[in-house]
């Protein structure tokens, strides 16, 4: 693993984005600040908070980095979602993620808060944004160390290929509105190799969940997982057989009480 984070990585790297799971175990005295959308009110406790891991006494700091990595090598659920580089203040990088969690969804009257920081749908993201997406995602931060599938892998914020400002389209809210199927079908199967294999892997069984949306009309989150898994282990070609052929016909026919 190229990186490892000492006190000379976070120097660079100084902010620990944790997810509202671990935030109990970070000690007060550090100061964590929760990230928090204002459409949230009071109810921020699935929040994340933010870290300045370059204000926690080196000792801390280190134990705390130490343990980080060992939970990454040892494909555990990592204390830190993500590790953040940015030459701004803490308060200005809260802000900017605060309001990168708010998703508009078409047809629904409030807002949502959007998950993005969970590494392995982090990792998806260059591929459904692009750089002119990932540029407005990302804005005051330059890089992120992500913690995932048992390696670090940096994530640079690209330059924007143009001029006029980033704005999510349909096509945008479709795909990250899928990532929670490509997860749950993804997970079923043994941990991925590396941070790339689970880039192909997801790539892969979003195509099959889009497939299953456009070709079959799947609408329910447990029979698009379904479809998508299994195609993915079995064959990408799995619906053409008959018998699958057949039980799609019913479940087009099929009415709600069924």
């Amino acid at each position: 693993v190229a990186f490892y984070p000492d006190r000379r990585a976070i120097k660079r790297f100084q902010f620990a984005l944790v997810d509202a799971s671990h935030r109990e175990a970070l000690p007060e005295r550090w100061t964590p600040t929760v990230v928090a959308p204002a459409f949230l009110g009071d109810d921020t406790d699935r929040c994340p908070a933010l870290v300045e891991l370059t204000a926690v006494p080196d000792a801390e700091c280190t134990d705390w980095c130490g343990a980080l990595h060992h939970e990454v090598l040892a494909l555990q659920d990592t204390r830190a979602s993500l590790l953040l580089a940015a030459d701004a203040s803490a308060k200005r990088v809260t802000t900017h993620l605060a309001q990168r969690m708010v998703i508009h969804v078409p047809g629904q009257d409030r807002p949502r808060q959007w998950r993005y920081f969970d590494p392995g749908t982090f990792l998806q993201l260059p591929r459904i944004l692009g750089d002119d997406g990932m540029a407005w995602l990302l804005g005051p931060i330059q890089s992120v160390q992500v913690p995932w599938a048992g390696e670090w892998t940096e994530v640079i914020r690209p330059e924007p290929r143009s001029a006029r400002p980033f704005q999510l389209t349909v096509e945008h809210l479709d795909a990250i509105m899928r990532i929670g199927v490509v997860n749950r079908a993804a997970i079923q199967r043994p941990p991925p190799v590396s941070a790339k294999a689970w880039i192909r892997q997801t790539a892969e069984i979003d195509a099959l969940v889009v497939k299953g949306l456009t070709r079959h009309d799947l609408t329910l989150r447990d029979d698009l997982v379904a479809f998508a898994h299994d195609a993915w282990v079995h064959h990408l070609r799995i619906d053409e057989h008959p018998r699958m052929q057949n039980m799609f016909d019913q479940l087009r026919q099929a009415q709600p009480e069924d």
